[in-house]
């Protein structure tokens, strides 16, 4: 008996919850009706009789601003101000959709009922300005930031700004509104942004073909302090604009656009210090390119393992040097200096210090590899094992110089870093002294403006 009342209890919520939806719907309809002719006190009945705005399948505010009816919209909102902050499915408020229809007044009107409402963001992370300039609304778009300048830096989900929507709606007059907007701010930075493919504004344009836009940021950015394009940025790709373009363009005007973003991206690269140089996706966090590191990588390698080698494999001669030294050699400094120490000495002091230096060199130039940490930690096992054999063969004497005595591997140490210091020196000034004898001495020990960029990076390799 009992599961036969709850049976029927159950059927009749169903249908009472049926019977409230359908009148809800039917609601809806003479909501929508009303609306269309523009019957304010019908409408404001129809509310009044579902005052709770949950109960409404569709939030009525926006059933007001889809179909364009203002005076309907703004009794809604005076009566009913919490529908102004109600998203519907998509996530919109009634701000989203206002922007959207590119209505000035209700605009005007929404921030005065719910302020802040200009910054709420949708499911894709658009605010009502981010809608606005998909629909290319200009009118909107300079309202929406005179009411709420901060909206220009906001970016949707894809990291988009608004100057990548414009773009990538084609609207081009939106674009220009946009650009003067940002001057007025001091916001021009925002140009530079780059979406989640790693494309500025300056890639759409080229993507996209869009001459008058590339002029115009080259432009502003030459003519105006507050912008300043950056037209080496690097995509995801690994393209410049200028790439982006060559690939898209092929007409005499394209011509003209390339020669422009050419010669810009140029003088942004003289304009730079060295280690501020774009990064060319050819080349490492060292600044060579992959080919001159792996060459490097490979000669070092050789010239560290002979020297590894040969302090595995001394000849007998040298053997015998050094056990016939045993502990009692004493030297000065002038020994040192007059080659009177056994040859082994000497030799293990030259060949420490080719190796060390290979080392070192290789070290820095495996440091963006792929598992750096482990190719180190296998650098300094080797570096490791290498001193304990020249401790090994070392022989073991001491040098008196003046007062002081120290013993025969801090000899061949200090002796092997002081000759790396020595020929680094050496060959450094080796170098600019032929620069200047050659009457090319600008091009030694910094970079200097060269006719291109590529003449600019091969001079840096160099």
């Amino acid at each position: 008996m009992e599961i036969e009342m709850s049976s029927i209890a159950l059927k009749g919520m169903v249908r009472e919850k049926k019977n409230s939806c359908c009148a809800m719907s039917l609601m809806v309809v003479k909501f929508q009706e009303a609306i269309k002719k523009d019957e304010i006190p019908q409408a404001r009945a129809l509310l009044l009789k579902y005052p709770e705005t949950e109960t409404w399948t569709v939030n009525p505010l926006h059933i007001a601003i889809e179909h364009g009816s203002l005076r309907v919209a703004m009794e809604i909102g005076r009566g009913w101000p919490k529908l102004a902050t109600i998203a519907n499915q998509d996530g919109d408020i009634a701000m989203h959709l206002v922007s959207a229809k590119g209505d000035v007044k209700m605009v005007e009107f929404l921030e005065k009922l719910n302020p802040g409402s200009c910054l709420v963001e949708n499911k894709i992370s658009m605010i009502p300005l981010h809608v606005a300039v998909v629909k290319g609304h200009t009118v909107v778009i300079k309202k929406l930031v005179f009411l709420c300048p901060e909206s220009l830096k906001k970016v949707t989900s894809k990291q988009e700004t608004f100057f990548h929507l414009a773009l990538k709606n084609s609207h081009i007059g939106v674009f220009q509104v946009l650009v003067d907007e940002i001057k007025k701010l001091n916001e021009g930075h925002l140009l530079n942004k780059k979406d989640d493919e790693g494309n500025t504004v300056l890639h759409i344009a080229a993507f996209k073909r869009l001459p008058g836009i590339v002029k115009l940021l080259i432009e502003s950015s030459s003519n105006s302090s507050h912008i300043q394009m950056i037209v080496n940025s690097i995509n995801k790709q690994g393209s410049t604009a200028l790439d982006v373009w060559r690939a898209n363009s092929i007409d005499t005007a394209s011509q003209e656009i390339s020669l422009i973003l050419q010669k810009t991206a140029e003088d942004e690269i003289c304009s730079l210090e060295p280690l501020h140089l774009p990064r060319d996706p050819n080349r490492d966090l060292t600044g060579w390119s992959v080919e001159t590191r792996n060459v490097l990588l490979v000669v070092l390698v050789m010239i560290a393992a002979a020297a590894f080698t040969v302090i595995c494999n001394l000849p007998d001669a040298l053997r015998k040097e050094i056990y016939l030294s045993g502990l009692t050699l004493h030297a000065t400094a002038s020994d040192v200096i007059s080659g009177r120490l056994p040859t082994v000495v000497y030799l293990v002091v030259f060949n420490s210090a080719g190796f060390m230096t290979s080392m070192a060199v290789i070290s820095y130039l495996i440091c963006p590899l792929p598992l750096r940490s482990i190719l180190l930690f296998v650098a300094l096992c080797t570096c490791i094992v290498y001193a304990v054999l020249v401790d090994e063969i070392t022989p073991k004497f001491s040098v008196r110089v003046g007062n002081f005595s120290f013993s025969s591997i801090t000899l061949v140490w200090s002796s092997a870093l002081a000759f790396i210091v020595f020929g680094v020196t050496t060959v450094n000034m080796g170098n600019k002294l032929c620069c200047v004898f050659n009457g090319s001495s600008n091009g030694c020990g910094r970079i200097e403006p060269t006719a291109t960029a590529t003449g600019i990076l091969e001079d840096l390799e160099a």
